[in-house]
């Protein structure tokens, strides 16, 4: 019995894109000169952002690039082809003891910059042009410096940013003057960073690191309690770590005439006695010593800014 025929153009596009989805970039280039119809589909965006996705995994990109995902794919894959070329030509400079042209090579490689991890990876692996591997593990140092380098000035520039919204710390140091109670001030640091700012508690692990606490505005304890702590000291009120069973506070120092005060930092700058740090411990069905407000030493605080 013969099998009946399917016409092509009875096809649903839905089937021929699921069936063009299993095509390497190289196949889907050669169906765009088959059929009219092919051409269209064969370029369809969704085909060309997996293509994109499977190549290059560095660095993520979270939507489709300004030119389109076809447009990248091939701007992207004539970078990379220039990187084995370049790779030939920087060992024969460095073999010639010419460093222009090294210094020349070397800028046109790290210009792609984070764009070129993947081949770098591709050709350190065995059975990638192994005459080349040292340039190709020298090419991913160089990019890794590069990166880490780039993420260092962000996050340089996002403190320079913190710093200058400080400004309203003068004001609060000036009120510290004038009264001379450190919870005046702490009082005043809290309205700014939880109630104006809106940084807030969060037990989510990544709000452990400072960088992320920043950006998220959201921290668990003790990052919070640094980062309060640290603004604290910049109008010269010095905070002390406590780090009670379950929980983590901050606290003023006494003096004479006044007694400490506690800060809750996770819960909004919340300000709090003796009392009331006993009825946190004695929560987890703790019994309560007067020793567990003992200052922590900032060098048993791993985050705290040096």
């Amino acid at each position: 019995m013969a099998t009946p025929s399917i016409a092509f153009e009875t096809l649903p596009d839905e089937l021929l894109l699921a069936v063009l989805s299993h095509l390497a970039p190289i196949g889907l280039c050669a169906v765009r000169v088959c059929d009219s119809r092919l051409v269209a589909l064969a370029t369809d965006s969704s085909l060309w952002e997996t293509c994109h996705r499977r190549r290059w995994a560095r660095p993520p990109l979270p939507q489709q690039p300004a030119a389109g995902w076809f447009a990248d794919f091939a701007r992207r894959s004539l970078q990379d082809a220039r990187v084995l070329p370049l790779l030939r030509e920087l060992r024969e400079a460095s073999r010639r003891d010419s460093p222009a042209a090294r210094d020349r090579i070397w800028r046109e490689l790290m210009a792609p910059g984070v764009e070129l991890f993947d081949v770098a990876c591709s050709l350190t692996s065995d059975g990638e042009e192994v005459s080349l591997h040292e340039e190709a593990e020298t090419l991913l140092r160089g990019l890794n410096q590069n990166s880490v380098r780039i993420e260092f000035e962000a996050l340089l520039l996002r403190a320079r940013q913190c710093e200058a919204g400080l400004g309203e710390g003068r004001n609060i140091a000036e009120l510290l003057e004038e009264r001379g109670e450190a919870a005046d001030a702490v009082k005043a640091l809290s309205a700014q960073l939880f109630a104006e700012d809106g940084f807030r508690g969060n037990e989510a692990p990544q709000n452990s690191l400072l960088d992320r606490v920043l950006e998220s505005r959201t921290g668990i304890p003790i990052s919070l309690s640094v980062l309060f702590a640290a603004v604290c000291r910049r109008v010269g009120v010095q905070l002390d770590m406590i780090g009670l069973p379950g929980h983590f506070l901050l606290a003023t120092r006494p003096t004479p005439t006044t007694p400490r005060t506690f800060v809750d930092v996770f819960n909004g700058g919340r300000l709090l006695g003796l009392r009331e740090c006993e009825e946190i411990v004695t929560s987890y069905g703790i019994g309560w010593s007067d020793s567990m407000v003992t200052p922590v030493p900032m060098s048993e605080v791993p985050v705290w800014p040096p």
